[in-house]
């Protein structure tokens, strides 16, 4: 076992989805009672506001009592100021034995405490569907979820940005179907509400020249919790196929990261159709020019 493990990601949800899986793995079948020891950084219940440090330190240095290891949790340990950093890297680079510290970093792998730690837990998605579809493969076979390929590509789509929700996700349906078999049939009870979906997948279609899959994920994203946000992102005017915007407004999403550049940002913006309007052209009026959306 490493003397410490550290869990990084910049969603919180998932970070301690993870911890909570690191904890049972370091405790096997120890009395947690015992063996457990679990503390927050900047707790806001510790008396007098005082400093977390000097009660982990003094865990991490007691030898386990009844027990044969003691597992030592800190929560949030991205808030450590820099001394206290020191202190628990300190420890970290002379660990006493049979303690095992297991920190949680809401942030990126820059942090000191990754860097120290003798094993990394990075639960970070790329932005890419098979990325997703990856993620969510692999915490399905966390939990011995067993589903096709199929329907693992469904329940990313449902899903979408939200894949956090993927491990309570696993944990219902372990708990309900166990090891057996299932399809996307099994699954869709229990998925609830579709998750939203990156912007740069509206700006990809665009880009694409599909209409239809443009159409599609500018619904979801409409439909979506987060169409409040994705709204205030609405910018400017257009036309299509001659008829004025109905709304008077489309989205501009942002492009994905990698392909900023200092030469696409300083062009003119460019000016996106309308979803609304797509709908509008779908849904009650022939388009006599062509689907396809065009820059202005």
């Amino acid at each position: 076992m490493n003397s410490s493990v550290c869990v990084v990601g910049t969603d919180a949800t998932m970070v301690y989805d993870a911890v909570h899986n690191v904890i049972a793995e370091a405790l096997g079948e120890l009395d947690p009672s015992f063996a457990l020891q679990d503390f927050t950084a900047k707790d806001v219940t510790s008396s007098g506001g005082e400093p977390i440090t000097p009660r982990v330190i003094e865990a991490l240095n007691t030898p386990p009592f009844l027990v044969e290891r003691r597992v030592v949790v800190v929560r949030d340990a991205q808030s450590l100021v820099a001394d206290e950093v020191t202190e628990v890297l300190e420890w970290m680079s002379d660990p006493a034995p049979d303690v095992v510290l297991v920190l949680a970093v809401v942030g990126t792998k820059a942090n000191k405490l990754v860097k120290g730690a003798t094993s990394v837990v990075e639960v970070n998605v790329g932005s890419r569907t098979a990325d997703r579809v990856t993620f969510v493969e692999a915490k399905l076979g966390e939990y011995r979820v067993n589903v096709d390929h199929e329907a693992a590509v469904k329940i990313t789509d449902r899903l979408g940005d939200d894949v956090a929700r993927v491990d309570g996700l696993a944990r219902t349906l372990q708990t309900i179907y166990g090891t057996a078999q299932l399809n996307f049939t099994h699954v869709e009870p229990y998925l609830g509400d579709a998750g939203d979906v990156p912007e740069w997948d509206l700006t990809d279609a665009i880009d694409g020249g599909d209409a239809t899959k443009a159409i599609v994920v500018a619904r979801r994203m409409l439909d979506s919790k987060a169409a409040l946000a994705c709204r205030s992102s609405i910018s400017c005017s257009v036309t299509i196929c001659g008829w004025p915007s109905s709304k008077g407004a489309v989205f501009a999403p942002p492009m994905r990261p990698e392909r900023c550049s200092a030469s696409r940002v300083s062009r003119r913006p460019r000016r996106y159709r309308c979803p609304s309007d797509w709908e509008l052209i779908e849904s009650q009026r022939p388009c006599t020019g062509s689907p396809t959306p065009t820059w202005h």
